[in-house]
């Protein structure tokens, strides 16, 4: 009479989990199959510590896992200004910025302004993004503001956005750069691509990006704010025009109460 039945199998072939053999049944004593085998188990254990070994075979000679590139994130500086003028007949506004928001990113490590400057000037800057709260926006007409706020959606679409894409710099006179940036101005839930250039300088150990930039409301599907009660419209035109003073130290973001800036040209 032979001693084992079929579908038995010697217990010290298969691995014991938790003090049990895995795959055994107590109530028929046979093993199930998809039990893992003694040579599955060797092979298995086999090669986890083949590359655990080259793991501290690497880590002995000094090799580590890539870390990030360092990153240089500026700040906006006490004095930074952003206006929005436009027109009417016989009449001219100015709506100034109270308050601005800046995003950005330059690869590498500065220290100084002269280094943030030398990284802008390689190209070295990844990302922008520039926000300004629609309702921060004040002239000195309450009721163009109202309007205005109105007219450009505010409380669907608080902030107007601007995304940078890419960029290059070039000399220009003196000690100033030219910059010319492309990328994507958000108003009123309108997107639009554009182009635009600024001029970036340091002045007084503070950098210095200004320009300004012509747009149409209607392009953004706004019909252009009235004045007087509404018997006087808007022309369609506004000009952005920014002051914005980069730094390495955090300050308040929002712009000086006089809205004063460097005259840009």
């Amino acid at each position: 009479m032979k001693q084992e039945k079929q579908g038995r199998v010697d217990a010290r072939d298969v691995i014991i989990y938790d003090g049990r053999h895995k795959g055994y049944s107590p109530s028929t004593g046979r093993f199930q199959k998809g039990g893992e085998t003694k040579m599955k188990r060797e092979k298995r254990l086999g090669g986890l510590a083949a590359t655990w070994a080259l793991v501290v075979l690497l880590a002995s000679h000094g090799w580590a896992a890539p870390e990030n590139p360092a990153l240089t994130k500026p700040q906006l500086q006490t004095g930074s200004t952003l206006k929005l003028e436009g027109s009417a007949p016989m009449h001219g506004f100015t709506s100034k910025a109270t308050g601005l928001s800046l995003a950005m990113e330059v690869e590498g490590t500065a220290s100084s302004v002269k280094e943030l400057e030398k990284l802008l000037k390689a190209g070295k800057a990844s990302s922008l993004l520039l926000e300004i709260p629609v309702k921060g926006l004040k002239s000195e007409n309450k009721d163009l503001d109202e309007n205005m706020y109105r007219a450009m959606k505010a409380n669907d679409h608080p902030a107007i956005r601007f995304t940078m894409v890419q960029y290059a710099v070039s000399k220009a006179s003196g000690s100033a750069s030219m910059v010319k940036l492309s990328g994507e101005m958000t108003i009123a839930g309108k997107t639009r691509s554009l182009e635009m250039e600024a001029e970036m300088e340091i002045v007084d150990k503070e950098l210095w990006i200004s320009g300004k930039k012509e747009l149409f409301m209607k392009d953004f599907g706004i019909d252009p704010p009235t004045m007087m009660l509404g018997m006087v419209s808007t022309n369609n035109r506004i000009v952005i025009q920014f002051d914005l003073i980069l730094g390495l130290k955090s300050e308040e973001n929002e712009p000086s109460p006089s809205g004063a800036g460097r005259e840009v040209k």
